[in-house]
């Protein structure tokens, strides 16, 4: 039997319904299923999932893992598996999602041909029923192009270089997979792009990203500006960099765009503690000039960010969020 060359991570927490669209998409690579092992983590699901799990295992037991373990989450259950493994790369998949059938033969080439620490490539965000929302191709390949797509999911990760550096999930944080990728940045990384687009992002309507980073509600904006500061804190040697900087102020944009819901009133309080926190930590993400930081990034984001720093520098963010925001004082938010 081939040693496998990549290890493929996957967290499961009751997705049955959409398993094996994503298990197919893993076991038709054209790489060649003696090519790559699947580790596949039960999290603890209530649903079917771990009986679908067991069934690709009888089928593959020579190239699959299955493990089942009490729900802790997805940042410990991927360290997990980054602990399992023993081959050269290691990709992450969730469950949920899929791959294009070339994910991992070209990511693992191009990883031969450059010796880089990280492949990443592009994404496509869909709809369960297959509506393409959005399609991300690395082109222009500029110092910001590791910032743009911070998915753990959209590349491979040369598992030498994670266990050298010690980098794992945070666990108990806003979100999991843009600490990960700055935290690789952050450790010097060498990264390599390709010009495609091979992994399925399944975009659902009570996913996290549509539900829990709504900062209507005042635990979540504490947590996302203790997102912000763990940023500051893992890119402490890249503060003087243009494209930390730009990075910085754009996911502080972020934010607000999902505070829309909110009242003016708390909307300018979250602003005012963002602003002041990039303020003391990374000034040079205040400046006008942080635009140069972020070239190759797409022009309409760069012109979003733009508008911002007008906007801070007029001080006119009082009135807007008064346009902005849709919350009423006695709504609830």
């Amino acid at each position: 039997m081939v040693e496998p060359i990549i290890t493929v991570i996957m967290p499961v927490y009751n997705t049955a319904r959409y398993l094996p669209r994503t298990l197919e998409s893993i076991f038709n690579q054209s790489i060649g299923v003696d090519m790559f092992k699947l580790i596949a983590i039960d999290d603890g699901s209530i649903d079917n999932s771990l009986s679908i799990l067991r069934k690709y295992l009888q089928k593959f037991p020579d190239n699959m893992e299955v493990i089942s373990k009490s729900n802790e989450g997805i940042g410990p259950t991927r360290n997990l598996g980054i602990e399992r493994t023993t081959s050269k790369y290691i990709a992450f998949i969730d469950s949920d999602d899929y791959y294009d059938i070339d994910f991992l033969k070209k990511h693992v080439t191009k990883a031969e041909e450059t010796g880089a620490d990280i492949v990443s490539s592009g994404y496509t965000r869909i709809t369960p029923e297959g509506q393409i929302l959005r399609q991300f191709i690395p082109e222009k390949i500029t110092d910001y192009t590791k910032y743009i797509t911070l998915s753990s999911c959209n590349r491979i990760h040369r598992v030498s270089f994670l266990t050298e550096k010690k980098i794992k999930f945070f666990l108990d944080t806003y979100v999991e997979d843009a600490p990960f990728s700055v935290l690789e940045i952050a450790q010097g990384a060498k990264f390599a792009f390709i010009n495609y687009s091979g992994y399925y992002w399944v975009a659902h309507n009570d996913s996290f990203s549509g539900t829990k980073m709504r900062l209507q509600d005042k635990d979540n904006q504490k947590l996302a500006l203790e997102q912000l500061a763990l940023y500051i804190k893992m890119g402490e040697s890249l503060k003087r960099t243009p494209e930390f900087s730009y990075f910085m102020l754009k996911a502080l944009i972020h934010q607000f765009k999902q505070g829309r819901n909110q009242t003016s009133q708390k909307f300018m309080k979250h602003y005012g503690k963002g602003i002041r926190l990039l303020k003391e930590a990374v000034p040079n993400s205040l400046k006008l000039s942080v635009i140069s930081g972020g070239r190759g990034d797409e022009l309409e984001l760069r012109v979003v960010v733009f508008l911002f720093l007008v906007i801070y520098k007029l001080n006119l963010m009082p009135l807007l969020s008064k346009i902005y925001c849709t919350g009423r004082e006695n709504g609830k938010n």
